[in-house]
């Protein structure tokens, strides 16, 4: 990727995207493909839930995690995550930045049907271990992802992003878990008032919570990394996204271990009724 320095607005410097980039076809239609897999499998593990408790909710998650996609542009300008234009299947082109089919696909599942599942495993843990076992299977999933997804040239990440592993920025690793973990636990608390026609609600729901908690945890590298005239706030304001990351893991982690029963024990059939 080549290396196009900042731009100048109001005086100020910039980080400017790699706007010459060309997205490769065949990695495209590979990992669009695979997307679509890891989307159905996940979706018929919800199916099927949703089949044995006859309830909607987690098909209405699905359709939630879709909905996530349409923050992703927000993402990529605050992040300094770049899509190369040319040669993209895009999805929306929305606040300048066209986002492909493979991140709706890849939203869809990880916000949606995994996100269920995952809070399904959340609701029985009982372990200040599990909760912090689960973070570290999201970091590990997240890393194999982005770094394919780097590699092939999918995306990238532009700018001076301070400490990478590999490819892939550290501090965006440590808020992609943190972030997902704590809307898998708020989706767990919160769905004993989504009942009735209130069920629906998951649907605006789930992006509000993953733009929390993208919020939460990275305002400070977006300052970071968006201030290239200040490289002196790059390594402790990247840094202090990863602490927030690691402190909202903990706590969820000891909120687990004061649970005495699974959340959602008695939820099946009151769901179903407003």
């Amino acid at each position: 990727m080549p290396d196009l320095g900042p731009a100048m607005l109001f005086g100020r410097a910039i980080p400017v995207p790699p706007a010459d980039t060309v997205m490769p076809a065949l990695p495209q239609l590979v990992f669009t493909l695979t997307m679509v897999a890891t989307l159905l499998g996940t979706g018929i593990a919800a199916a099927i839930y949703s089949w044995r408790s006859r309830e909607v909710f987690p098909l209405l998650c699905v359709t939630a995690g879709l909905g996530v996609t349409l923050i992703e542009p927000l993402l990529c300008h605050l992040g300094l995550l770049w899509y190369p234009e040319e040669g993209q299947l895009t999805l929306i082109e929305m606040m300048g930045r066209r986002i492909p089919i493979f991140s709706g696909f890849g939203y869809a599942w990880w916000y949606g049907a995994m996100i269920f599942l995952l809070a399904q495993r959340i609701q029985s843990a009982t372990t200040v271990r599990e909760g912090w076992m689960i973070y570290v299977f999201l970091l590990v999933l997240d890393l194999v992802m982005e770094e394919t997804c780097l590699h092939l040239g999918l995306f990238y990440y532009y700018g001076d992003q301070g400490l990478r592993v590999i490819q892939f920025p550290i501090w965006w690793l440590f808020m992609n878990g943190a972030q997902t973990l704590l809307s898998a636990y708020a989706l767990v608390h919160l769905r004993k008032y989504l009942t009735g026609p209130r069920i629906f609600l998951v649907i605006p729901l789930m992006p509000a919570l993953c733009a929390l908690g993208n919020a939460f945890h990275g305002f400070p590298s977006w300052l970071a990394i968006n201030t290239p005239d200040k490289p002196w706030l790059l390594l402790p304001f990247t840094l202090l996204t990863c602490i927030l990351a690691l402190a909202t893991t903990d706590w969820i982690s000891r909120r687990l271990a004061e649970q005495r029963a699974p959340v959602w024990a008695t939820l099946s059939s009151d769901a179903r009724n407003p």
